[in-house]
């Protein structure tokens, strides 16, 4: 009897050099097609042939690993090799290749697998029946669809044991075309090997701004001599680039570089003044003069020639961050030549369209992130008229945020989706920036898949791809100014599950999605609760963090009013506007109702992960995950006495300080803020297992000044 008690480890990858027409001369005759198979319990051994003409790829091999592990949980051996090896047959045999490779041409040929048509990254996984023996062929276009192939039917196993003793019939080809994932600001993350798991195939490196050395233009703006640490600064720059190119590569991924415009080298102002700058400010680049397009163009053509494997450069004109010795504008600033916004947006794309797309034969990503609700990012006009003659060129995509400004709730759909012609790219948020960055749990699953309900159209991966989008950008994390910082990235896991599947096949449901998920991550047993606690918690969110009836009439910039941000709540005068907004006793009632629903639906969540800790995989994991789901009833009731305290407060102000019901609410919820903010800071916010705190940015002066006032008034 083999020992069935090995796992995963026991996966070797060798390379022997006997020809597989060699193997099993003396099995019987082929099956004519494929049937049900009939493998009695858990298969003691399964052999798995990968296709010599990939044997070393670095794709199939952290694959095939992730497939040996997946069937070495069960307790059965797995024994892999090539297919010139000698390897006899085992209860399962698992075959990968491409229709070139010789185990998926003989399947083939045999009758038992028939090919469909696919691309590159597509794959079938079929299980069928060889000459009596059971089979399992991982097919896939290319090489990454063989490991996309590998990755599926890993997934597949982990959800369901039994998978490799039923039939399999898993056929997918990707909805997107390119399907990026990264983190802006966070170099590396996700990995490529995570990036290439997930589904993804493209990831980011470094900001190209902070690449090129301009030698070849003007050595003196990175000269040795004068400027050594900033040169010291771009040379280790371009070599994690290097670092960062060469993992991607090697795992067949594309590879985009993201920047700015303008950062450029702040040598540049002080070495040419005027012929750099705009009219009323030396300190900005102005693109309407020649110096300035030069600069711009050299830096690019620069880093395409030394680092030609980067497939897509993408470009910001609007928010502005220079790192090291960049100095950096948005393209807006400074009188520059009498030109327009758009006139200036037009020059910048003429620039870079020239150098990335006809001189270097790459893709040019234009993101259109210029803030507000008034600019190119969230109106097709203006962006039609930057864009000018440049709608619809091969090689430039339009990347738009899915929502209309920044990613809050109560945002409409961004207008340009689907209407400018030419390629579009959509960016999703998986770490909500402005609801706790997966501090708690916060499952955008329908809203990615569907888009937000509050909202019509909704606008959701199903949308953008009628809309005839075909590439998106996926922040895993990423997006803010600060914390909180979770200690894992447990809740940001199923949003970047459920979108990298959308991507895929963006008809799946956002239930489906988090079954999957809760089952992988806390195994089957607790899997409903989990999937219960997901599917309410964006609800939560949405109620404790926003204002519905505020929401509606600020608009899409800023719909909270920024009464909090990343890990800051604030006080004035925020707060008075919201007021101001709400003013009405319809406003005021529905404000303070969606607070108390909120602390409902956080409860029954809690009880839902209660219910199922010790029906859990990881025990350690559950408990920490209801520790989160604490430190969010805890905040959310300090949010919840702060805004029904602050609202009942400015009513009695404005009735002359008569109303003694509003008088009397609002101390009571303001004393009640006191110790709700007392137990979220001194013993909920330092729970095993939770994000750093939020912090107080005027909340507590507000309070107290109110409380003060409230308390001392006859």
């Amino acid at each position: 009897m083999k020992d069935r008690s090995r796992l995963g480890g026991l996966f070797r990858m060798v390379g022997v050099t006997l020809t597989l027409s060699m193997l099993f001369p003396w099995l019987p005759a082929p099956l004519p097609k494929p049937f049900h198979l009939s493998v009695s319990g858990s298969p003691e051994m399964v052999s798995m042939v990968l296709s010599s003409k990939h044997q070393g790829d670095a794709a199939i091999e952290l694959a095939a690993n992730d497939l040996s592990q997946a069937i070495g949980a069960l307790g059965t051996s797995v024994k892999t090799g090539y297919d010139q090896d000698a390897m006899s047959l085992e209860a399962i045999n698992v075959v990968v290749g491409d229709k070139d490779s010789a185990w998926v041409q003989r399947l083939v040929d045999a009758g038992v697998v028939t090919l469909p048509d696919m691309g590159e990254e597509g794959y079938l996984v079929q299980s069928t029946v060889y000459r009596d023996v059971p089979f399992v062929a991982v097919i896939g276009g290319g090489v990454l669809g063989q490991a996309y192939g590998m990755f599926r039917l890993a997934e597949k196993v982990r959800l369901e044991p039994e998978a490799l003793e039923g039939y399999l019939n898993l056929r997918a080809e990707p909805a997107m075309t390119l399907r990026l994932v990264s983190s802006p600001g966070l170099d590396s993350h996700p990995s490529p090997e995570d990036a290439l798991r997930w589904g993804f195939n493209a990831v980011m490196i470094g900001a190209w701004p902070g690449l090129p050395l301009y030698d070849g233009f003007d050595p003196a703006i990175f000269d040795r001599k004068s400027h050594s640490q900033d040169r010291d600064w771009v040379e280790a720059n371009r070599a994690r680039a290097r670092a960062d190119i060469a993992a991607a590569k090697a795992l067949h991924l594309k590879v985009v570089t993201m920047g700015d415009v303008f950062q450029l080298p702040r040598q540049a102002l002080a070495l040419y003044g005027e012929q750099v700058g705009a009219e009323d400010n030396p300190g900005v680049f102005c693109i309407a003069r020649p110096k300035t397009k030069a600069l711009l163009g050299y830096g690019l053509r620069e880093i395409l020639s030394d680092f030609p494997e980067i497939d897509a450069v993408m470009v910001r004109t609007g928010e502005n961050y220079p790192l090291g010795p960049l100095s950096g504008n948005s393209p807006a600033q400074g009188n520059c030549g009498g030109l327009s916004y758009t006139d200036r947006i037009h020059q910048i794309i003429e620039v870079i369209y020239k150098e990335v797309v006809e001189l270097g034969g790459k893709t040019y990503i234009h993101r259109a992130w210029d803030l507000w609700n008034t600019g190119t990012h969230a109106n097709p006009d203006l962006m039609r008229d930057a864009l000018r003659d440049f709608q619809g060129r091969q090689g430039l995509i339009l990347s738009f945020k899915q929502t209309q400004t920044d990613f809050w709730r109560y945002n409409a759909i961004n207008p340009n989706i689907g209407n400018l012609a030419g390629q579009q790219m959509v960016e999703f948020q998986m770490a909500r920036e402005y609801e706790g960055k997966g501090a708690f749990p916060n499952y955008v699953g329908e809203m990615v898949a569907l888009g937000a309900p509050e909202i019509e159209p909704r606008g959701g991966m199903g949308y953008v791809f009628e809309k005839g989008v075909r590439n998106i950008w996926v922040w895993a994390k990423g997006g803010g100014w600060g914390g909180p910082y979770p200690t894992t990235d447990l809740w940001i896991e199923p949003n970047i599950y459920a979108a990298s599947r959308l991507a895929w096949d963006p008809t799946l449901s956002a239930e489906s999605m988090a079954r999957d998920w809760a089952s992988l991550r806390f195994g089957s047993g607790a899997s409903p609760a989990i999937v219960n606690l997901l599917m309410e918690s964006d609800e939560a969110v949405l109620n404790a963090f926003y204002i519905q009836a505020a929401a509606r009439s600020i608009g899409p910039w800023t719909p909270h009013a920024l009464w909090l941000r990343d890990d800051v709540i604030y006080g004035e005068p925020m707060i008075s506007q919201i007021y101001e907004v709400l003013k009405s006793n319809d406003g005021l009632t529905s404000a303070i109702e969606e607070k108390r629903q909120a602390l409902r639906t956080i409860d029954s969540m809690i009880g839902e992960l209660e219910g199922v800790l010790d029906l859990s995989t990881d025990r350690k994991l559950a408990e920490h995950a209801l520790n989160t789901l604490r430190y969010e009833r805890s905040l959310s009731e300090v949010l919840g006495h702060y805004l029904s305290g602050m609202l009942y407060y400015f009513r009695w102000k404005d009735g002359g300080k008569t109303d003694s019901d509003s008088r009397e609410r609002g101390r009571s919820e303001l004393r009640g803020w006191v110790r709700s903010w007392d137990n979220y800071g001194a013993q909920v916010a330092f729970l095993e297992g939770v994000a750093s705190p939020y912090h107080d940015s005027g909340m507590g002066n507000a309070v107290l000044k109110a409380l003060k006032e409230l308390e001392e008034a006859p």
